[in-house]
């Protein structure tokens, strides 16, 4: 069973879920933001959410033969119920490889659902994709017309945002047991494939990662030499 002490969040980590409904779920740690040096605990996590379904605190073992493509849910939240032992901590996933488990472009609608409209619009215009940053707390949000070729935008998982601990419960357990859009996205070959695709793109055009802003530069004062200055040293 797993440890129901408090613990801290890193890539790799992985940890039973309460589900809205009852039961848990099983999540993987995919990303942590490593650069809020002025934010304190809790903090970002991005995660993956495993497709099934248990009554109790699930055996690690059997978390650890959970992969890639069994997730079927991808979200951004706080640790916080992590950090606080609500979440029991099931060990590090031994073969964790952050560039398999890596944070995926994700695709940006607007007023999502409003007005009849689908979750992914057909217009190109309203098409857009949120490429992250592999460190930061920062994301750049471009049209995907820039980025993407023709089909490729519905492989991409719906932007969720960023949502504290309770969020995570409540849409996981709509990921397992309802199981429609925006919360349940199967990963397939085909989408991973596209989601490296993308990246490589984001890459070339100098888009992931992110730059790190320079930090500004303090003008140096000079001093100026008087007339009365060069007379006394004279």
């Amino acid at each position: 069973m797993g440890t129901r002490y408090p613990h801290e969040c890193h890539p790799g980590d992985m940890f039973a879920v309460r589900l809205e409904r009852g039961g848990y779920g099983v999540m993987l740690v995919a990303r942590q933001w490593r650069d809020q040096p002025r934010l304190r605990p809790p903090l970002f996590v991005g995660v993956y959410g495993f497709d099934r379904i248990f009554d109790e605190v699930p055996d690690p073992e059997v978390a650890q033969g959970f992969s890639i493509l069994d997730s079927i849910h991808t979200e951004t939240c706080s640790d916080m119920y992590a950090r606080l032992g609500r979440w029991p901590y099931l060990g590090r996933k031994r073969d964790f490889d952050p560039d398999v488990w890596l944070d995926p472009p994700t695709a940006f609608v607007l007023n999502p659902g409003s007005s009849g409209k689908p979750w992914y619009p057909t217009e190109v215009d309203d098409q857009r994709v949120v490429i992250p940053n592999a460190d930061a707390w920062c994301d750049v949000n471009i049209a995907a017309s820039r980025i993407l070729r023709r089909g490729e935008f519905e492989q991409l998982p719906p932007m969720s945002g960023v949502g504290d601990a309770k969020i995570l419960e409540l849409t996981f357990d709509l990921a397992l047991r309802d199981r429609t859009l925006p919360n349940y996205f199967k990963v397939t070959p085909e989408r991973l494939a596209t989601w490296h695709r993308v990246l490589r793109r984001a890459k070339r055009l100098g888009l992931y990662p992110i730059p790190e802003p320079e930090k500004p530069k303090r003008p140096t004062r000079r001093r100026r030499k008087t007339a009365v200055g060069k007379k006394q040293r004279g």
